[in-house]
């Protein structure tokens, strides 16, 4: 019984407002509170709006604050201006509109840009009246658009040149990331590799499956662009691509020319490393370097001595009797 009466004061001294154990309680939850106050929204937005540039970022947004009246106290921390920031950007936006989105792709035709360096849409998605087209992204209509720009077709066709010339192979490179977007689409990215193992960016795409026909239809708008705007046919002698099924057989059917399909080394050594857990240090970075030295041999002969070396010869050496000893 005096237990429960314990029990009773404690929960009454806790509903009394005037406690000190509930005004403590109240400024926890104040401060816990995410957004920001009326005031500072309203001044967040004026400041935004004032400088719409891409480099004015949350931290000068909350820094522009002081020229507003506001003291250093009274500043909000970063990520409490970088949350509001992106909430009002959800609530501008019209990236969940379909028909929003097509008729912001449709400044990005390629007779809209005057410059080389500027960015325009092609592909299955645009239409022959001139029009821009997307599927809503679901199992029976796909999405799938592609952008690429006159500079970037540029380091295409002079890997290209290189290869048509016998200079140098030309690597076609291609990746796609593992996990959607917020909007549930695939980020993908089309380029070359160079001879020193730099990449260069050919163009981007956008795909909301990844099935053999969609990843055929990527990379063959991508072909076709670079003999219409591009000015040269795309024949790659190697391709660098991951390990899906899909793709592979995209691959196939686009350029039946392709001698070998590479896989990207980066994904090599740590599957590799991966493997190799168990076994002793010295052995592993024996393997290790070995792959690596592989991966720089341009020549059949060159691998073939690595791997397939010829017994070495018999040489002799003197033994303690004075004679000649054979040693293997």
């Amino acid at each position: 019984m005096r237990g429960r009466i314990e029990v009773r004061a404690v929960f009454s001294n806790f509903k009394n407002k005037s406690s000190n154990v509930w005004r403590t309680l109240r400024l926890v939850q104040q401060r816990k509170k995410n957004g920001l106050h009326i005031k500072l929204k309203k001044a967040v937005i004026k400041i935004k709006k004032q400088h719409k540039g891409p480099n004015f970022g949350p931290s000068k947004v909350r820094d522009a604050l002081l020229d507003n009246g506001f003291k250093r106290d009274e500043l909000p921390p970063v990520k409490k201006v970088e949350n509001f920031l992106n909430h009002q950007r959800n609530l501008t936006s019209t990236h969940h509109d379909v028909r929003a989105f097509e008729l912001q792709l449709s400044d990005k035709l390629l007779q809209n840009t005057t410059e080389n360096h500027h960015c325009f849409v092609h592909g299955c998605s645009v239409q022959v009246d001139g029009y821009v087209k997307v599927g809503s992204g679901h199992e029976n209509s796909h999405l799938n658009v592609s952008f690429t720009s006159r500079d970037l077709l540029g380091n295409v066709k002079q890997a290209q040149v290189f290869k048509d010339n016998n200079e140098w192979p030309m690597t076609f490179a291609i990746d796609f990331t593992f996990k959607t977007n917020l909007l549930g689409l695939y980020f993908g990215v089309i380029g070359v590799i160079d001879a020193m193992r730099h990449f260069f960016l050919g163009g981007l795409c956008l795909i909301s499956q990844k099935y053999t026909e969609d990843y055929a239809q990527c990379i063959g708008d991508f072909k076709k662009v670079c003999q219409t705007v591009g000015g040269f046919t795309l024949s790659p002698t190697y391709c660098m691509v991951d390990g899906e099924a899909a793709i592979h057989s995209a691959l196939s059917q686009i350029f039946s020319q392709l001698e070998i399909i590479l896989m990207c080394f980066f994904h090599v050594m740590k599957c590799c490393k991966e493997h190799l857990k168990g076994v002793p240090v010295k052995l592993r970075k024996k393997v290790l370097r070995k792959i690596r030295s592989l991966h720089m041999k341009s020549f059949n002969s060159h691998v073939k001595s690595m791997f397939f070396q010829q017994p070495l010869p018999l040489a002799t050496a003197p033994n303690h009797t004075g004679k000649q000893q054979i040693m293997t």
